[in-house]
């Protein structure tokens, strides 16, 4: 399985296991009661998800970066150490520890309740808001240099009478793809990201529309993002295919025969 299917693999896995997360938090808080073990369930769970949220961003800017890669002649070496197995697991790593930190001096500086929203603490912004912000500012630079290099690639290509209507083809979908990564990216994130840092900055909290809005909105990249990396996978689309070709045949089947009984009953 090459690096890419490997990055498109596990981003799934985080964006699927980012919303039963959610879920599992949304129950804890209905269920709130004061005691300490729901108030440091809650906590600990918060930190979870943010982590979570986190590391699927930073496999979204690997995933950029692998392309970026791809757009070069030669492969560049330390874009393909960033990218490697290795380097995600460094990533997932550092991540964790950053937010298990912050739990523990979350926790010793007294309970919070567990609908305290994270966006009104500033310290949570610092570590969680402020990257997610960074990154999501870095996916959408690199790709619109992916975007560039292709189109001026594709020009050199025309120019130099190399260029065909299957690569200009080609070049329209990936345009497309990450013209669509990118507002997916830009919708989903940088409302609540920016409601975060603004707050942050201003101190004033924002209301509880925004705030709701905001959250909802984190839900896009996780449930948008699956479809549009593993489309990508063009083994993945032929089996897509193949097993749309199987259902269309079942059902026409059976179809056919409704056909031929009604035409008999007719008869009748």
């Amino acid at each position: 399985m090459s690096k890419f299917k490997i990055l498109v693999l596990c981003l799934s896995i985080s964006d699927i296991t980012f919303v039963l997360e959610i879920q599992s938090f949304i129950t804890i808080a209905d269920n709130d009661n004061g005691k300490d073990t729901v108030t440091y369930s809650c906590a600990t769970l918060k930190h979870i998800i943010a982590g979570t949220f986190i590391f699927s961003f930073y496999q979204r800017f690997l995933i950029c970066l692998k392309r970026l890669n791809a757009t070069f002649s030669t492969n560049n070496s330390y874009l393909h150490v960033i990218t490697s197995p290795k380097g995600v697991c460094v990533g997932f790593v550092l991540i964790q520890v950053v937010m298990a930190l912050h739990l523990v001096n979350d926790i010793t500086r007294g309970h919070k309740p567990c609908r305290t929203p994270s966006i009104l603490v500033p310290s949570f912004v610092l570590v969680a808001d402020l990257p997610i912000l960074l990154l999501c500012i870095s996916i959408v630079g690199v790709y619109v240099v992916i975007i560039f290099r292709i189109a001026r690639q594709q020009s050199m290509n025309q120019n130099l009478g190399l260029g065909n209507a299957r690569s200009a083809d080609a070049m329209k979908k990936n345009a497309i793809i990450l013209g669509i990564i990118i507002v997916v990216s830009l919708v989903g994130t940088m409302p609540r990201s920016i409601l975060a840092v603004v707050s942050m900055l201003t101190g004033k909290a924002p209301t509880f529309f925004w705030r709701t809005l905001s959250n909802v909105l984190l839900l896009i990249n996780p449930l948008v993002d699956p479809i549009i990396y593993v489309f990508c996978v063009k083994e993945f689309r032929n089996k897509l295919k193949l097993f749309w070709s199987k259902i269309k045949n079942s059902i026409q089947l059976p179809n056919s025969r409704e056909r031929c009984e009604d035409g008999a009953i007719a008869l009748l």
